[in-house]
């Protein structure tokens, strides 16, 4: 048994090896992809390689510079935490707007956040639109939070309770209150319907 067990260790010592020399031949020849892979391993000191978040910027910014959407995603989170390089937000902001107009989804929660926090929902509402579109019910729900109130604009003020609508109809508790409220009191562009409100209220309590 101790023999087969040091024969597993000594045979995923040496695929751990070769897969990391073979990493490290095609980041010497320029492939994106590599050059994210390594740069996510130097980050994070994974697969053996020794923890160096300067270094690992390094290879993440030839990537990001490549069009690589999942390295701009993390070579913003870089600036914005100060991994390897200074802080700057500003620079976060346009690493992550690049990885997200790629369709980047982890991009695009990070600049949502980024943006809601520094109180421009206009410049969220581009993200938030794109998650919502992709089913997010925590995007639908704030997106329609937001139209609801006018904060985006009156042109998209009707479309307030369809993405409430959308997000209730996932299962989010608080969505399916705020369509109870709006039954019950006519909000929203639609009618008031107790049978309705106190419908949505049960959903919310399931």
């Amino acid at each position: 048994m101790k023999r087969l067990l040091f024969l597993l260790a000594a045979a995923a010592f040496l695929s751990a090896c070769s897969h990391r020399a073979d990493l490290i031949r095609r980041v010497s020849e320029g492939d994106p992809i590599a050059q994210y892979e390594y740069g996510r391993c130097l980050l994070t000191g994974q697969r053996g390689v020794k923890k160096d978040p300067a270094r690992a910027v390094g290879f993440l910014r030839p990537a990001a510079e490549g069009g690589y959407a999942s390295a701009q995603a993390v070579l913003a989170l870089c600036y914005e935490r100060g991994l390897g390089t200074e802080v700057s937000l500003s620079e976060a902001r346009r690493w992550y707007a690049a990885a997200a107009e790629q369709g980047n989804l982890s991009a695009c929660r990070e600049l949502l956040r980024l943006e809601l926090a520094a109180k421009h929902p206009k410049e969220a509402s581009r993200y938030l639109f794109r998650l919502a579109e992709h089913e997010n019910p925590a995007a639908q729900l704030v997106l329609g939070k937001l139209c609801l109130k006018g904060a985006l604009g009156e042109e998209h003020r009707a479309d307030g309770i369809r993405y409430v609508r959308y997000a209730a109809m996932q299962g989010d508790r608080e969505a399916c209150l705020l369509m109870a409220e709006c039954y019950e009191n006519g909000q929203g562009g639609l009618p008031r319907n107790s049978a309705l409100a106190q419908g949505w209220r049960s959903n919310a309590e399931e």
